[in-house]
């Protein structure tokens, strides 16, 4: 698949029919000292001025994976804006899996890691990390976010591991929202759906 084709269509796609609002459930759990509640706020900056770009799983609420419970829970992606992840966002799963292979381990993970890993390994810190050069592909600069899933906004409504498109505006907010499914392409729809 031509990923950065199939990016430059779903972008497309959202530029043509921006949605003027979007209804998300906030969840019983979150209150408004939780950092992800920034997200009901930043909305409309991210309707109105973001742009599609692809990201890449790092961890997630195990329940995401499955239909039931059907609620809606956090999840931890890597996304980039650089020009070398729209042609090839594998490199975007390669550094997730890099820095998550450092979650359970007992090896230390490189001086300029450590904070990161210490961010995966307690999930309910939301601190925010930009990796400059990234040490798995010195050709993009990446930032790792803390989201919230929203069922509604997957085609089977459980998540997948990979590539997955979302909305950011980081010049303007630190919210980041899962593009909903209406707006990806058949070709990328039919891949992910595949992706096991």
């Amino acid at each position: 698949m031509d990923y950065k084709l199939e990016l430059e269509k779903m972008r497309e796609n959202f530029e043509q029919n921006r949605p003027g609002r979007m209804r998300l459930h906030r969840p019983w759990w979150m209150f408004a000292d939780e950092e992800l509640s920034k997200l009901y706020s930043e909305k409309l900056t991210l309707l109105e001025q973001g742009k599609v770009y692809y990201a890449s799983l790092l961890q997630a609420n195990v329940k995401l994976f499955s239909r039931l419970p059907s609620f809606d829970y956090p999840a931890q992606i890597i996304y980039s804006a650089s020009a070398a992840v729209e042609e090839e966002p594998a490199v975007l799963g390669a550094l997730a899996q890099a820095l998550f292979s450092y979650k359970y381990s007992k090896n230390a993970p490189p001086e300029d890691w450590r904070e990161i890993v210490e961010n995966i390994r307690n999930e309910k810190d939301r601190t925010a990390f930009c990796i400059e050069g990234c040490v798995v592909d010195t050709r993009f600069t990446a930032k790792i976010q803390t989201i919230m899933v929203f069922r509604k906004h997957l085609p089977t409504h459980t998540l997948k591991s990979g590539v997955i498109p979302v909305i950011a505006c980081p010049e303007k907010c630190d919210s980041v929202l899962i593009l909903p499914s209406e707006y990806w392409t058949r070709a990328f729809r039919e891949a992910w759906l595949a992706d096991e």
